[in-house]
């Protein structure tokens, strides 16, 4: 129970996709073994941020690729 506050403004997101959007993100304590899945790539570990855009399996490489470019700026990766 809490509040999340980005710049002053309380948050409340709705979906990851909404938490990214807003600037935040959800980093596990144990962030090696809760909180990646180290057998896929950066990319495709970005992209499980948003199963209903990029699919839970299958989704176009390129659009990730764009997506995933842009998110990385963002977020200054």
């Amino acid at each position: 129970r809490g509040e999340v506050r980005v710049d002053g403004r309380s948050i409340t997101p709705r979906s990851p996709a909404d938490a990214v959007a807003a600037g935040i993100g959800y980093l596990p304590e144990d962030r090696k073994d809760a909180g990646l899945f180290p057998d896929m790539s950066l990319a495709d570990n970005a992209a499980a941020v948003d199963p209903e855009r990029f699919g839970r399996w299958r989704y176009a490489v390129g659009e990730r690729d764009r997506a995933v470019g842009d998110l990385f700026r963002r977020l200054r990766v």
